[in-house]
């Protein structure tokens, strides 16, 4: 069952409210539409104006490609239960809709490079391991008040 938007924020906040920064490692692609919207307006409301919002995801990912079948079941999932699939231009939008400003996007493979590692040595030790398509890194600010 995915998480409560809330409970999400809780995770990915630095701090308390008023957060001067917040990060998404690898979330905005395994929220539904209502938990997606509703996450990023209660991400928006926890940041000081001028902060900033740092979201990883992969980039224009082939959800059919990592699909999986459960013999027991018969259910059909995608292999990390991703629901969604992210270009630059419809993750900018989506943030533009709850009022974030775009700042900058990065996309290619991190696993070579020095400073993705070292700015998410924690998470992306784990996910670099196992992942070798392309990656977007894209910050977005809450505009002054």
């Amino acid at each position: 069952m995915p998480a409560e938007p809330r409970e999400v924020c809780r995770l990915i906040v630095l701090g308390s409210t008023g957060s001067i920064g917040t990060q998404t490692l690898e979330v905005v692609e395994h929220l539904t539409d209502d938990r997606l919207h509703e996450t990023i307006r209660e991400t928006r409301r926890l940041l000081k104006p001028g902060g900033r919002l740092i979201v990883t995801t992969p980039h224009a990912e082939d959800l059919q490609q990592e699909m999986q079948f459960c013999p027991e079941c018969g259910a059909v999932f995608h292999k990390w239960q991703h629901v969604r699939s992210w270009s630059a231009d419809g993750l900018r939008s989506v943030m533009a809709e709850a009022g974030l400003v775009h700042q900058r996007t990065w996309i290619g493979h991190w696993a070579d490079r020095w400073w993705y590692r070292w700015l998410f040595r924690h998470a992306a030790r784990t996910l670099l391991q196992r992942r070798t398509d392309p990656h977007m890194l894209a910050v977005f600010a809450n505009p002054e008040a």
